[in-house]
């Protein structure tokens, strides 16, 4: 008895080890029609980086110092490049037209020198679009302060193309009229104009109606479409450049639903 449960022992342990030779050195046949899937690559990793120049020249004398988005990281090269160039294009042109239309500086101011200073600040970037604005502060010799102007620009990256305000919108869709709405009652509110300042009133009504003149820079942003109001646009320069921020969900009926405002919405959803 002992010696036929030892054989039977042997003999499980022996198919045991044999089934497992097959296990290892002949596989299970592939599905047929199924193909095995690639691996996922990483996604890109999209930076926004600071690139500098700066100069300065004599007759009449000036000096600017200019820092501006550039991307980086994107994975589509082609767009990326195309984006990179049409920034540093704004960036030249703002410089050129700086020094172009500069004068010699009264006898009083002969030794201040005319300046340009140009900074940027990100509203939205991913890798869907960039959205970011360009803010330049000249000054001119023998003037009390520096000036403000604030240019924006956004990207559709996933075509490198340049974004009007109006590509946001659906056609035919009265977005200025809706935007204008919203915007003026918070500019009254913000300046602090007083409801029987018919001047003031004027001033904002005309700078904040509904032309595209006067949306041509906004921002898309986390808190919503950022409309920026340039200087001496709706008010005195003391007030400098007011921005509105209007919420999706207002302009959800009128969106474009391929454009920019969509992807937000979905990411932020």
């Amino acid at each position: 008895m002992a010696l036929q449960k030892s054989n039977r022992r042997i003999l499980i342990w022996s198919t045991l080890g044999v089934l497992l030779l097959i296990l290892i050195f002949f596989p299970g046949p592939k599905k047929v029609g199924v193909e095995e899937q690639p691996s996922i690559p990483e996604a890109a990793s999209l930076r926004v980086e600071t690139a500098k120049i700066s100069g300065e020249g004599e007759n009449p004398p000036y000096i600017f110092d200019v820092e501006y988005p550039k991307l980086a990281g994107l994975g589509n090269e082609r767009i990326m490049e195309a984006v990179n160039k049409d920034v540093k294009g704004v960036v030249d042109t703002a410089v050129a037209g700086f020094k172009g239309g500069l004068e010699m500086p009264p006898p009083e101011f002969k030794d201040t020198k005319n300046a340009l200073t140009m900074r940027y600040e990100v509203g939205y970037a991913n890798t869907d679009m960039l959205s970011v604005a360009i803010v330049s502060s000249p000054y001119i010799a023998g003037t009390a302060h520096p000036s403000t102007d604030i240019t924006t620009l956004t990207y559709d990256l996933r075509s490198g193309k340049r974004v009007k305000l109006g590509d946001l919108f659906l056609p035919q869709s009265e977005y200025l009229k809706i935007l204008s709405a919203y915007c003026i009652p918070r500019l009254v509110e913000m300046i602090g104009v007083e409801a029987d300042d018919a001047e003031a009133m004027d001033w904002i009504e005309t700078g904040a109606g509904s032309s595209a003149e006067n949306y041509q820079n906004f921002l898309i942003a986390k808190e919503g479409l950022i409309i920026i109001f340039n200087q001496y646009q709706v008010a005195p320069g003391v007030a400098g450049s007011p921005r509105v921020a209007v919420p999706y969900a207002l302009l959800e009926g009128i969106t474009n639903t391929s454009g920019l405002l969509m992807l937000r919405r979905a990411e932020a959803s």
